[in-house]
């Protein structure tokens, strides 16, 4: 019976052990699923967060730029000035928004051959690749199927898995990589982050108080002038006056009065710092256009990108009653018959 008795008790013992095993695993998966749970809801409570900032910060931005009078790299509201030469602005606890003037950018609606030139350079372009992928560029976007000597039209594209040009302005950067020609250009343009310096909408006008670095080495300014004209932008010697004047002579490249003024076309980019990606958009303010005072382009979600210190400004407020007409109508007489 001992015996028998001993045989029971350890196979109970393999059962409780196997009942507490799997009573292990159980929980192990429990809190893993909990953990995991509790991640996804904080993931979606920061995205949450973060669209609700950048919608009222959107919200700021293009109430500003539609009824605010322009300089040579802002916006003027009552309450600020709403720049608009990519530096960050403070706008709320941990975020922060990033206003780039198109016309600080190199088109390519409209192109400048030599300024492109330049540009495609500085992107990784060989000296004898470029002048193709500028002709290829403007045969896919020109109205006409007459090929430039350099170019290509849609026999060229037949012997390629391209699709034929549209023969029509771009609709966004990421058509780019449709063109003959400029998808081997891709990696090296991708690690000089030149998609930042483009757009394909604008006048045709350039804006070097707006412009980054890399736009102004693209427009012809040698590196030391364009470092010196970024320097003396960010430390305000930059005329932020409203435009009433014609710009003088735009030869020297420090006659800011010649070097532009921003134009009705926005990159802006909403960062935060709870969340990895960007919101960003091109805004195009259409105050004498049918369908609303403004349009929006290129919706995109992108990498953050890390501020290199905070920001020195704040994005103005929009709630603004100026203090000066306030008190004018405080201390105005009375018009009734019977004021004292």
């Amino acid at each position: 019976m001992s015996t028998f008795r001993r045989a029971q008790r350890g196979f109970a013992l393999v059962i409780v052990l196997w009942v507490l095993a799997g009573l292990t695993v159980v929980a192990v998966a429990v809190a893993s699923s909990v953990r995991t749970s509790s991640e996804g809801i904080k993931l979606l409570r920061d995205r949450v967060r973060a669209e609700a900032a950048f919608l009222g910060t959107s919200a700021r931005v293009k109430v500003i730029a539609a009824t605010a009078g322009t300089s040579r790299n802002a916006y003027h509201s009552p309450r600020g000035l709403l720049f608009a030469d990519a530096r960050a602005l403070r706008a709320g606890e941990d975020e922060w928004v990033q206003v780039q003037d198109i016309r600080g950018l190199v088109q390519l609606q409209r192109i400048n051959e030599a300024r492109a030139t330049r540009l495609l350079r500085g992107c990784g372009a060989g000296e004898i690749e470029t002048p193709k992928l500028l002709d290829a560029l403007q045969d896919y976007t020109d109205k006409d199927t007459v090929k430039r000597i350099n170019g290509a039209e849609a026999f060229e594209y037949a012997a390629t898995d391209l699709p034929p040009p549209r023969n029509a302005p771009l609709l966004s950067r990421d058509e780019l990589w449709r063109v003959k020609g400029w998808r081997e250009l891709k990696p090296l343009w991708a690690s000089a982050d030149c998609d930042a310096l483009i757009s394909v909408r604008g006048d045709g006008s350039f804006n070097r108080n707006t412009a980054p670095l890399a736009a102004l080495l693209a427009d012809g300014m040698d590196a030391t002038a364009a470092s010196s004209l970024m320097a003396a932008r960010e430390d305000g010697f930059v005329d932020t006056k409203l435009n009433t004047v014609t710009p003088g002579d735009s030869s020297n490249p420090f006659n800011f009065a010649g070097g532009g003024s921003v134009g009705s076309i926005l990159r802006v980019r909403h960062s935060a710092g709870w969340v990895e990606w960007t919101s960003e958009y091109e805004l195009e303010l259409t105050p004498t256009r049918n369908g609303g005072p403004w349009r929006v382009h290129e919706i995109r979600s992108t990498p953050r990108q890390p501020r290199v210190e905070s920001p020195r400004r704040d994005l103005p407020p929009v709630n603004f009653w100026d203090p000066a007409r306030d008190a004018e109508l405080n201390n105005a007489a009375s018009g009734l018959p019977f004021a004292n």
